[in-house]
């Protein structure tokens, strides 16, 4: 198989449906203590882990988080 490339540096377009705005967050500053909380929300009777990172001004939540807190996990494992 072939591998793919780009001609030239991709231009990250955001779906402002999905997303609020663009941010950049040093790995480390993910991994400082009191950055990251659990909350347990009930939805249609089902209870669930909700995470959120704090970052400055900045909530990270949702799939974002979950998906922080998985790659985290795998590069700092406790």
């Amino acid at each position: 198989m072939g591998r793919a490339s780009c001609a030239a540096p991709v231009a990250w377009q955001p779906d402002g449906h999905e997303i609020e705005r663009v941010i950049e967050v040093p790995v480390a500053a993910l991994l400082e203590q009191g950055c990251f909380r659990v909350e347990q929300w009930e939805r249609a009777g089902v209870v669930r882990d909700v995470y959120f990172y704090e970052y400055g001004d900045t909530t990270i939540w949702g799939a974002t988080a979950r998906i922080l807190k998985q790659y985290l996990d795998i590069v700092e494992p406790e």
